[in-house]
């Protein structure tokens, strides 16, 4: 799986800027392997693929919140967790801390570290055959 070998150059010859192959988080479906890390704005991502990959992922974007960003687990991957069982992938990520090391207040950013998931899961991953995006009732859509 393209995943793994992956994981394995980013381990041994990127260290973890990049992301790591990790133990996924208590309450990821067993069988799922994950790689978590952070990007070079400060935002922490989870990305989830189950053995049984059918090609799609959910991107959860989650609402505000005042909180520093931290290392994510299964329940932020929102509705993807349910979707890793069906053989979707799942990817999420905190929103980058901002001047005074909170977070989720810029939509642009938010949007921003979205997007350089999306691109990540490709490179890691490979190009999904469709994606869906997710949202928690605190997320805002900007038209």
């Amino acid at each position: 799986m393209r995943i793994l070998r992956v994981c394995f150059f980013a381990i041994v010859f990127l260290g973890t800027s990049v992301g790591v192959c990790a133990q996924c988080p208590p309450g990821v479906p067993p069988g799922t392997n994950c790689v978590a890390g952070v990007d070079a704005h400060g935002a922490f991502f989870l990305i989830g693929v189950p053995a049984n990959y059918n090609g799609r992922l959910v991107l959860w974007n989650h609402g505000y919140t005042l909180a520093p960003p931290a290392p994510l687990g299964a329940a932020d991957l929102g509705v993807g967790l349910l979707a890793l069982t069906q053989g979707f992938a799942a990817a999420a990520s905190s929103f980058r801390p901002d001047a005074i090391g909170l977070s989720g207040w810029q939509v642009r950013d938010a949007a921003e570290d979205t997007e350089n998931l999306r691109q990540r899961f490709g490179q890691l991953v490979g190009r999904p055959q469709k994606i869906y995006n997710g949202r928690d009732h605190r997320a805002v859509r900007a038209r």
